[in-house]
């Protein structure tokens, strides 16, 4: 009877089998980490609910003027608190308004 020792295997085939599992889970969390920033294509995503649409305009690019609002009543009442809340911050601010500077 003749005792037939295992093949060993070599550190190097040992190591790539060790990591392969470690690869793999790090690379679907890549994958779903770019799927979830909208991956790079500019075409939105899943988390970019928070990110603002507004664009910077110009003087010469406003086009809305106060003849344009002049009889909308919500844009009376907007303006009459603005001019209230400049009187009298402190009233607003007990309510829990606050002053930010550079914020209209």
């Amino acid at each position: 009877m003749r005792v037939v020792s295992p093949e060993q295997q070599s550190v190097w085939t040992q190591l790539l089998v060790a990591s392969f599992p470690i690869l793999i889970i790090i690379a679907v969390f890549m994958f779903f980490m770019r799927q979830m920033q909208g991956g790079g294509g500019g075409r939105g995503g899943p988390m970019s609910f928070g990110k603002s649409k507004a664009k910077l305009l110009g003087e010469d690019q406003i086009t809305t003027t106060f003849a344009d609002v002049a009889g909308v009543e919500e844009a009376k009442e907007d303006v009459q608190e603005l001019v209230e809340f400049l009187r009298d911050p402190g009233r607003f601010q007990k309510l829990g308004g606050q002053n930010t500077p550079g914020v209209c």
